[in-house]
């Protein structure tokens, strides 16, 4: 927490017309994936941990740093702060009848560094502009909740049940703020009309993916039965996400 501290001083001592926006997003899996996902939803297969819910990520934005304009061009940074509460779920099924469920239950702190250009909307507008920004967002975890339940069953000649064996664990996979990092290249397009400012943006690259190694050591559960760990052998843990911000200039 005293790194986010102290880059908030640093980014408000070289801000020359800084200014302070209140954010609120609505985050969810874009809709290229969403269409792609709903084409595989059979029985017995490896799904992909999947967002359980969209989320609302509320947020702080230092803007308009370091702006450059002319008549009509205008280009500046901005650097911003959101806190989101994401829940993940992957569940897989076989022809042996076992079953694992795996949640992944997460706080975080995303943090944007965005370059943004923009031009004037109308001149019969005070202090409107419409442009596109591109930039990185870093995503440091602040808890990591991992739970994992597997059910492993013992077949007879004729593929009936005749025992289970039952696996469990449970555990945070991070000692605390910035111990697990994360980096994706976002990209998006805004607008803005005075106080109010509105944007839809996509990821781009992600680097990294939901998987922490901690999970490697003295797991309870065997790896050829973990959901998680077949998930990372698998490479399907990415995720990424679009999302539309309002925001609120506290001044103009």
């Amino acid at each position: 927490m005293k790194h986010v501290i102290s880059l908030l001083a640093c980014s408000l001592a070289f801000s020359v017309n800084g200014q302070i926006k209140i954010n609120l997003s609505m985050q969810t899996p874009p809709i290229n994936e969403a269409v792609f996902n709903g084409k595989f939803l059979k029985a017995y297969q490896l799904y992909e941990y999947s967002s359980q819910r969209n989320f609302i990520s509320p947020g702080i934005e230092l803007d308009n740093l370091l702006p450059r304009e002319t008549a009509d061009l205008k280009l500046h940074y901005c650097l911003g702060f959101y806190y989101a509460n994401s829940d993940f779920i992957g569940v897989y099924g076989n022809y042996n009848q076992n079953q694992l469920v795996s949640e992944i239950k997460t706080n975080v702190i995303n943090i944007p560094l965005f370059a943004r250009g923009s031009v004037k909307i109308s001149e019969l507008i005070d202090n409107n502009r419409m442009g596109i920004e591109l930039g990185v967002v870093t995503t440091a975890w602040i808890n990591y909740d991992l739970n994992e339940i597997a059910s492993i069953k013992s077949l007879d000649v004729d593929g009936n049940v005749i025992g289970e064996t039952i696996y469990q664990d449970r555990r945070n996979l991070v000692d605390g703020f910035g111990d697990k990092l994360n980096c994706k290249a976002v990209g998006g397009a805004f607008v803005y009309v005075n106080r109010f400012y509105l944007s839809f943006r996509m990821d781009i690259i992600s680097v990294g993916d939901l998987y922490s190694n901690r999970a490697d050591k003295a797991w309870n559960i065997p790896s050829e039965y973990s959901f998680y760990q077949l998930s990372h052998k698998e490479g399907r843990m990415k995720r990424t996400y679009s999302s539309i911000t309002l925001s609120f200039r506290l001044w103009r």
